[in-house]
């Protein structure tokens, strides 16, 4: 019993059970293995019930359409988890940086990253081990399979899906577009052992026609180093946006032809916080830039960059659910 809401909590195996036997409802969330969204999301939408999908939406175009489908169909609300949407840094880079103060002037290349130490398949205790006829039952061949769905085709996508869709989501929502082409290169990199069938490590190349012009991006999986973690930069012919979820990492590079008065208007407007406000940590976590040319030989210089003044120190899925919940009772 929950004592705040007095409610029972009630647990079942199977979805459409939970479907017949729950009556006050309002909504779901289904986070669930991806291959399982479509069907799972269509059913409760179909029930009266809104629905936060955990990404990636589907595991097919087909699913996703019949989830959009149900949702005009019934008029009830469906929001994917794509977080950076309603993460506060990646709304104010967004709407602040790029569109209003167009602080990197014509952005022309996009590259992002998700690297990851290696580290062994999930493993189960032995007493909650499920039969095999109940897991063949719910789509599944073993334990190994089960507990580690995202490493199989037919299941999920592997790490290129549940780690980089996040991130290629934040290309398209910042330069205003979809990919034209994709060029991608994958292995399994780990020579311990392969958790399942995608690959470990991938790297992919992007076209962009924008309105802006064209845009070259690349993104890399790399699952045997953790090198830099996970990060996206947008490079523009003013500036450079270094962003992450990662709390401490987000940081604004002046291209060199760029004088520092140019920028002194947003940093007034508290769009920017300038080098000298920055931590000791911060200034050590920086990258470095160096301009070449305008220092003597041997010496160059190193050019600390802008800090964001927007924190973002919640879970990072926590404003996006929040958005979800203000959207039933419509208030967003």
């Amino acid at each position: 019993m929950l004592k705040a809401y007095r409610h029972p909590v009630n647990t079942y195996t199977d979805y459409q059970e939970m479907l017949a036997e729950e009556d006050d409802l309002d909504a779901v969330i289904v986070a669930t293995p991806d291959f399982l969204h479509a069907r799972q999301t269509v059913a409760c939408l179909e029930a009266g019930l809104h629905v936060y999908c955990d990404k990636e939406m589907a595991d097919t175009i087909e699913g996703a359409r019949r989830m959009v489908q149900a949702a005009r169909r019934t008029g009830k609300l469906l929001q994917i988890g794509r977080r950076r949407r309603n993460n506060p840094r990646y709304v104010f880079c967004h709407d602040k940086l790029l569109r209003e103060a167009k602080l990197l002037g014509q952005i022309t290349a996009v590259n992002g990253q998700w690297n990851r130490s290696a580290y062994p398949p999930l493993g189960w205790p032995e007493k909650y081990e499920i039969d095999k006829v109940t897991l063949e039952k719910h789509g599944y061949k073993s334990m190994h399979q089960f507990v580690n769905w995202w490493w199989f085709k037919g299941l999920g996508g592997g790490p290129a899906v549940y780690l980089g869709s996040n991130q290629i989501d934040t290309y398209n929502w910042f330069l205003g577009a979809c990919p034209k082409s994709v060029m991608a290169s994958g292995r399994h990199a780990r020579r311990d052992t392969k958790p399942g069938q995608w690959y470990d490590t991938v790297m992919v190349v992007y076209e962009y026609d924008t309105a802006y012009g064209p845009v070259n991006a690349y993104y890399q999986i790399v699952g045997s180093n953790s090198s830099f973690g996970h990060f996206e930069t947008f490079l523009g012919d003013q500036g450079t946006l270094v962003m992450s979820e990662a709390s401490w990492r987000g940081e604004v590079y002046r291209e060199p032809r760029v004088r520092a008065e140019a920028w002194q208007p947003w940093v007034e407007k508290g769009y920017l916080e300038t080098p000298e406000k920055m931590s000791i940590m911060d200034r050590n976590l920086a990258l470095p830039m160096y301009i070449v040319g305008e220092t003597p030989p041997g010496e160059p210089m190193r050019e600390l960059p802008y800090k964001l003044p927007v924190q973002m120190r919640e879970p990072y899925a926590k404003p996006h659910l929040e958005n979800f919940f203000d959207g039933i009772r419509g208030k967003a």
